[in-house]
This record gives structure tokens, sequence and C-alpha cells, in this order.
């Protein structure tokens, strides 16, 4: 039996990431981090901005920023709807203090 669920990170205008084998994923929610595994309950909230995590079947660990946007998980399938998506090792001058 797998632990995996899928992860779909997308902005209004196209898909920027989208993985059948997410194990863990956290996520900057305004309630604080939430951290999501297969099976979590279903929930929507607000993102703010910060660091989005993804541990992947085979132990791989990608980050990303994101800013306000939206999360939902149900049915094993996390969505997450952010204007902004960077990989973690790519900058943005228009960001940078």
């Amino acid at each position: 039996m797998s632990n995996s669920f899928k992860l779909d990170i997308v902005n209004p205008e196209k898909s920027f990431l989208s993985k059948e084998n997410a194990i863990e994923v956290v996520v900057p929610a305004f309630e604080g981090d939430m951290g999501f595994l297969k099976d979590h309950i279903s929930i929507i909230s607000f993102l703010k901005p910060g660091l989005l995590k993804v541990i992947d079947a085979t132990a791989t660990e990608e980050t990303y920023y994101v800013e306000d946007g939206i999360i939902e998980f149900k049915n094993n399938c996390l969505s997450a709807v952010s204007y902004t998506h960077l990989r973690a090792h790519e900058t943005r001058h228009d960001l940078v203090c």
C-alpha cells in the first residue's frame, strides 16, 4: 500500500508542479505551518508567504517559495494556487530587499 498522494501547484495561468508521489508536504498557512500526509482530513486554508517543502517517494526534498494563495486537501490530492512560486534556489530581484 502506497503512502503517497498527489500534489498540484498552479497559478491562474498554468501548472507549475504536478507530482503523483508526494509523501509529505509542509505549507506556510495563516494558521502556521501545516504538514500533510496521505489520508489527511479535507481542508481548505490560505497560504502566507513562505517556503513550501515537498518530500517524494524517493526521499527527494524540494523547497519552493510561495506567496499568498489557497490550498485544498481532498481525496488525497493537495492543490495549491499561488500567484508567485519559485524554487527556493531561484531569486527575483523584486523580491529581494
